[in-house]
């Protein structure tokens, strides 16, 4: 069924090309079932280069899909999806990935059409993405199934209400920069004794992908703390290596780091 989709990007920035480039990688959704539309010619030339049908005109990307992508900043979505209506149709789903713009707005504007908002990270380009979904009134469960099914091909996909995107966008969206943060700060302590800066780069990214790993797949049997007490020995070097991580406040780091990313998140939605 995937296979037969018809999906379409108005806008073919980073996280469009994350999509595609997730899309691509399932072997799933062939490239050709695509079509992008953006009003950079870069864009439109890389468009080509993966075979992908291609134009700078939205309208374009409307006719030819069923399922589509705004993958465009908040303070434009507002206007395209205007512009776009006339061309909608009851078989269409808009699906918005930008932040702060609420479905109430999006679907005011777009005439009551088929809507759903998802936030993401980029990791779906490698298919290990962390995705949001939530569907508009006009949307059946069949439709959200369907959505579901599909994004699931990029990762883990969880439906959630509206109100919690703020949150989410701060703890799956940012939460990578933070987690590429700590790799760092773990490979220098590595290189302070003595291993060499890309052997200890390598060892701490396959550590914290196994750590993930591990919990995930024992995430309905272990609390994280359970998982941190069996690593922890007593008089062992982990909870000594615990200990100052505790002193340098290192939890309070963390919990207001998303906080204060949901702080910036809601002021964003404000500006749209």
């Amino acid at each position: 069924m995937l296979d037969k989709l018809k999906i379409g990007f108005i806008g073919c920035g980073k996280v469009a090309k994350a999509f595609i480039g997730g899309f691509e990688n399932s072997k799933a959704v062939p490239l050709a079932n695509i079509t992008v539309s953006s009003p950079l010619e870069d864009d439109l030339t890389w468009a080509r280069s993966k075979s992908i049908a291609c134009s700078k005109k939205n309208s374009d990307v409307v006719k030819a899909s069923q399922i589509i992508f705004l993958a465009v900043l908040p303070d434009m979505i507002c206007d395209i999806v205007m512009k776009i209506r006339e061309f909608l149709t009851h078989n269409h789903i808009l699906i918005s990935v930008a932040a702060g713009v609420k479905l109430e707005k999006l679907s005011e504007i777009s005439g009551n059409m088929k809507l759903c908002r998802v936030m993401l990270n980029l990791q779906i380009q490698s298919g290990v993405g962390t995705m949001a979904l939530c569907g508009g009134p006009n949307c059946s469960d069949d439709d959200i199934g369907m959505i579901k099914k599909l994004l699931t091909l990029l990762g883990f996909c969880i439906e959630l209400p509206e109100n919690n995107f703020d949150a989410f966008t701060a703890l799956a969206g940012s939460g990578p920069a933070f987690i590429y943060g700590v790799i760092e700060s773990l490979a220098e302590g590595a290189v302070l004794n003595g291993i060499p800066r890309q052997t200890a780069i390598e060892i701490a990214t396959h550590m914290v992908m196994g750590a993930g790993t591990h919990a995930w797949k024992n995430i309905d049997k272990y609390h994280p703390c359970q998982l941190r007490e069996a690593v922890c020995t007593p008089g062992g070097s982990s909870i000594r290596g615990m200990r100052a991580l505790e002193n340098a406040g290192f939890r309070s780091a963390f919990i207001s780091a998303i906080d204060e990313a949901v702080k910036r998140n809601v002021e964003l939605g404000k500006r749209t």
